[in-house]
């Protein structure tokens, strides 16, 4: 019999938090830098310094993620590391959770290459759908 996996969010009795630690960050690429390393300090204070850089590397992963994809203007995000006796827990994570970043607006493209594009004639202009080929061999009758 399978069992659905626990959600990470839900504490665990039988893996009690050994240790905890978060930052809120300001959505900057230097915050990316100060993340990665509070990561890897923690890590090896808590006792695991073999887990410091892959530590470091998945929250320099998240944390750019954070600031690349989801800003918004005066918000941070928090990046927050728990041990248990069995797991280390990476999350990055809008502090504010009530409400989620909206999709920036996409607008057409417009500008000199919608009309160089629009304006170039057709290589396959007067070639059939059914040619084997756009190219027509032999002398023009023209």
């Amino acid at each position: 019999m399978a069992f659905a996996p626990q959600d990470p969010r839900t504490p665990d009795p039988s893996d009690p938090i050994v240790d905890e630690g978060r930052v809120d960050y300001v959505p900057t690429p230097i915050s990316v830098t100060r993340a990665r390393r509070h990561a890897a300090r923690l890590v090896a204070e808590w006792g695991h310094p073999a887990f410091a850089d892959d530590a470091a590397l998945i929250v320099s992963e998240l944390a750019t993620n954070a600031v690349r994809h989801a800003r918004i203007p005066g918000r941070l995000f928090r990046v927050q590391l728990t041990l248990t006796k069995t797991r280390l827990r990476i999350a990055v994570s809008d502090p504010r959770g009530e409400r989620l970043p909206r999709p920036a607006i996409r607008r057409p493209a417009t500008g000199t290459a919608v009309a160089c594009s629009s304006s170039a004639p057709s290589r396959t202009a007067g070639a059939s759908a059914n040619a084997p080929s756009a190219r027509r061999s032999g002398p023009s009758s023209t």
